[in-house]
Order: structure tokens, then C-alpha cells, then sequence
């Protein structure tokens, strides 16, 4: 599944298509799911989930991912903060 349309209004939608073109996958997360949101503004962003699930998989269970981008949405940073310190 690459690439992917994430909307960030009043929560994050993700849409995307299968790498067959079969089917398509649409998920919102709602703001009452996330810890902590934040959107200033409406964004819409282009994202390879290729790259995500490979950045995704860094993060640990019990991980804290933070999505930042500025308002052109040109970039998307993501910063993981875990409780446990790990060597």
C-alpha cells in the first residue's frame, strides 16, 4: 500500500489503495484516541506507507509518536519518546 492521502481535520484520516489497485483502505482515528491533539489548521499530506510501516515498526508498545508538519505539509516529522530508557 503506497502511497497514502493522511487528512488531518479533527482527527487523522488515512486513504489509500492496495498495491493492486482491488481495494481501497480508509481509517480515521478520532481525536478522543490520541493522548494529546493538536491541528492548527486542516492539512492534507502525501505519505509512502512503505516508509511509515518501516518507521512505524522503530516504535515499541509503549512508544509515544509525535507527527509534526508545517503548514505547506511539504515535510512530515515524526519524533518516538519512550519512558524506558533503553542501551
Amino acid at each position: 500500500m503506497s502511497p497514502a492521502s493522511i487528512k488531518i481535520i479533527s482527527g487523522l484520516s488515512l486513504q489509500s489503495m492496495d498495491s493492486s489497485h482491488v481495494s481501497l483502505v480508509q481509517v480515521t482515528l478520532r481525536t478522543e484516541g490520541f493522548e494529546t491533539f493538536r491541528c492548527d489548521k486542516n492539512l492534507a499530506l502525501g505519505v509512502n506507507m512503505d516508509t511509515m510501516g518501516k518507521l512505524m515498526k522503530c516504535a515499541s508498545n509503549d512508544d509515544s509518536i509525535t507527527l509534526k508538519s508545517e503548514d505547506n505539509g511539504d515535510l512530515l516529522g515524526l519524533i518516538f519518546e519512550s519512558k524506558v530508557l533503553k542501551f
